[in-house]
């Protein structure tokens, strides 16, 4: 299933496409609705959707801003513009941002199904050259039937081997390799230095040194484990990995989930995101917005008369003061001006 986001400030529309569509019958999944940029920001942060349709005028973000930072963030997710102005600037905009589809409200039923099957068609292409999910749900599977030696070694190997591709896709082995991994690592928290043998899988040129490797790899870890006999919690270590890593570079305005899990636990993205509401109760995008307020509260308390746009570029808000009003009306009530006036008050 792929999965879609649908944004427009207009009730009606966002919902009457929303359910005009059979979307199943399309293999889509509607993960959601949202009425503005902001909301949709956070919801793609966390859903990672492959397709995003969006109004251009909206309060917050407009379409083509929410674009611009989507962009920076993840270049694979396909936009359909939804917009009731022609005018060529919002298409000729439109286009250097690489999107291709754009729909003049109002809109037929015909009309949206016809652009999301090619946009679909485009994100299909762009699948076929990744690992399908399915590999990565079994490798995890076997990871854990090793941390909870519920087998043999040498069988848990056997099955992961089976799982390699038999073409000289090597990218894709080690991707199924470090899927494998990751969860073993984890698991044993700061048992094993696992950047020396990640460098060490990346260095592996032929499915046979990628297996090899495997095999000596897992070996060791079985030996140093019985020698350590250090049980761990795999998923609550690479949260906290997570939180820790957020609160040290939320000042990044580029900063997401997916590049998190991808660039630095190298884990699975939509894995880590369920696993991370589990374990801490809330979704990724509004633990990073408390972060950028505290972190913007901190900034005002020392220095009350900084200007709001620079305390939002150094909280990750970009040149976008109005998000960080936005974020602090949303998770304090009042707006960062009315905080000043608050730690003034009480001097």
């Amino acid at each position: 299933m792929y999965k879609l986001i649908i944004i427009d400030d207009e009730k009606i529309i966002r919902e009457t496409i929303g359910s005009m569509i059979d979307w199943n019958s399309l293999g889509v999944e509607l993960v959601g609705l949202c009425s503005n940029g902001m909301e949709g920001l956070d919801m793609i942060i966390d859903e990672n959707p492959d397709i995003v349709m969006t109004d251009i005028r909206m309060p917050v973000f407009s379409g083509l801003e929410l674009i611009k930072r989507i962009r920076q963030l993840n270049k694979d997710i396909e936009f359909i513009i939804l917009s009731g102005y022609s005018e060529f600037e919002y298409a000729r905009t439109a286009m250097a941002l690489n999107v291709k589809y754009y729909i003049l409200k109002p809109c037929s039923r015909e009309t949206i199904t016809s652009t999301v099957k090619q946009a679909i068609e485009d994100c299909r292409k762009k699948k076929d050259k990744v690992v399908p999910s399915y590999i990565f749900r079994k490798a995890r599977k076997l990871s854990q039937d090793f941390v909870d030696k519920a087998r043999q070694p040498e069988e848990i190997l056997n099955d992961l081997f089976k799982l390699l591709p038999d073409s000289h896709d090597y990218d894709y082995a080690k991707a199924v390799a470090l899927s494998f991994l990751t969860n073993i690592w984890y698991s044993y928290g700061n048992l094993i230095d696992s950047t020396i043998y990640y460098n060490e899988l990346e260095n592996s040129e032929t499915k046979e040194s990628i297996q090899q490797f495997l095999k000596s790899h897992l070996k060791f870890i079985s030996q140093k484990v019985n020698k350590e006999n250090i049980p761990q919690d795999s998923t609550k270590g690479f949260i906290k990995k997570c939180v820790e890593f957020t609160k040290e570079n939320y000042s990044d305005p580029s900063l997401t989930l997916k590049y998190i899990a991808e660039k630095h636990l190298y884990m699975n993205v939509d894995y880590v995101s369920r696993q991370f509401y589990k374990i801490t109760g809330e979704k990724f995008s509004s633990f990073l917005a408390r972060v950028r307020v505290e972190n913007a509260k901190e900034i005002l308390r020392k220095n009350p008369d900084e200007k709001i746009y620079i305390v939002a570029e150094m909280v990750g808000c970009g040149n976008n003061p109005q998000y960080l009003t936005q974020l602090f009306k949303k998770y304090e009530g009042i707006t960062p001006r009315a905080f000043v006036n608050l730690i003034r008050s009480n001097v």
